[in-house]
């Protein structure tokens, strides 16, 4: 059945002229035939036949769910605008839907693979990008926040007193900026669009893990994820601030999050409660721990603190329970459970 169908297809994509002419809905029923690996060569029949396969890509049915995506910058000896993302497939055969978006990627079998995280089970297949850089120039980087306040401060000075040294920076500045155009930001594009067409290519994400990035580069990989609902959210985090919020309640509202665990060293108190009461209108559940090896204190309160704090919190739209710091499974043992929500 399944070589017959190939060789429909095949015999229709001589004729360009048969396929142009056909009913919409006879082309509807080929691309359905041909399935997401096949139909990408369609597109260049005609305007409606593009239409029509841009439309069955878009579905997000016709896609395979993935089992575990981690987007990670890397560590200290990568660029924080720069990430590596591994992406975890519930079986082999997933690896054909989504030839076309992993090019370029390595694979490996998870029964050899030793990362960070613990994924499911072994018998499935794991993908690693290469190094991606989604921002043209990260202006959350310390170091790029420096060269600029010293860079403005060397200009005014040259304006004012070396009006030959001032023009050659400008010009200097000025051939930065366009390599940053011509070389970098086509790069950033093509990394981007890469990263997008993935995730469109998928039903959902059944666990999402984001590492250690700052609020720009997780602005960029959020543009890409666009509407993918996300069962679970992993986000590990320095400092938990309204900034940070903010960010996850949009992407709790757009992804469709059922349940959110948050991982972070610090935790501002400000605005906890609107926290809480904006999770509710997309969050099941959401989890808070702590990366830390004291157990003494909870953020640096002790236990009697935060108890009263999550008792005057709690209502009827949410209830908030103070944990005993177990640590998350699959995760390192510092990271200790805090708070739980639920609603």
């Amino acid at each position: 059945m399944v070589k017959k169908r190939d060789i429909l297809m095949s015999d229709l994509t001589k004729n360009e002229t048969t396929l142009a002419n056909l009913p919409p809905d006879i082309i509807r029923l080929l691309i359905q035939q041909g399935g997401v690996e096949k139909v990408n060569r369609l597109m260049v029949v005609s305007r409606t036949w593009n239409a029509m396969v841009q439309e069955y890509l878009a579905d997000r049915s016709t896609h395979r769910p993935l089992a575990d995506v981690i987007i990670d910058n890397g560590g200290p000896q990568w660029h924080r605008k720069d990430v590596r993302v591994t992406v975890q497939l519930k079986c082999v055969d997933d690896s054909l839907h989504l030839k076309c978006a992993l090019r370029g990627w390595k694979d490996e079998r998870t029964a050899s693979l030793i990362i960070h995280f613990q994924l499911t089970p072994p018998d499935q297949i794991t993908y690693f990008s290469p190094t991606l850089q989604l921002l043209t120039l990260n202006t959350e980087n310390d170091s790029i926040k420096i060269i600029i306040f010293y860079s403005l401060i060397v200009l005014g000075v040259c304006f004012f007193k070396f009006r030959v040294a001032f023009y050659f920076l400008l010009i200097a500045l000025g051939t930065t900026l366009l390599w940053l155009w011509l070389k970098v930001d086509k790069e950033v594009s093509t990394h981007r669009r890469g990263l997008s067409r993935l995730f469109s290519r998928c039903a959902s994400i059944e666990r999402l893990i984001i590492c250690e990035l700052d609020r720009n580069t997780l602005n960029a990989v959020r543009s890409t994820l666009a509407d993918v609902p996300v069962n679970h959210l992993i986000l590990e985090g320095q400092k938990s601030d309204g900034k940070l919020r903010n960010q996850l309640i949009k992407m709790a509202r757009t992804n469709k999050i059922k349940k959110l665990s948050l991982v972070v060293q610090k935790f501002e108190e400000k605005e906890l409660r609107k926290f809480f009461l904006d999770s509710t209108q997309s969050v099941d559940e959401l989890n808070i721990y702590e990366n830390t090896g004291n157990t003494a204190r909870i953020f640096g309160k002790h236990l009697e603190f935060w108890k009263k704090a999550a008792a005057e919190m709690s209502d009827g739209s949410f209830s908030v329970q103070v944990m005993n710091g177990e640590p998350m499974s699959g995760m390192e043992d510092n990271y200790q459970w805090r708070f739980k929500v639920t609603y």
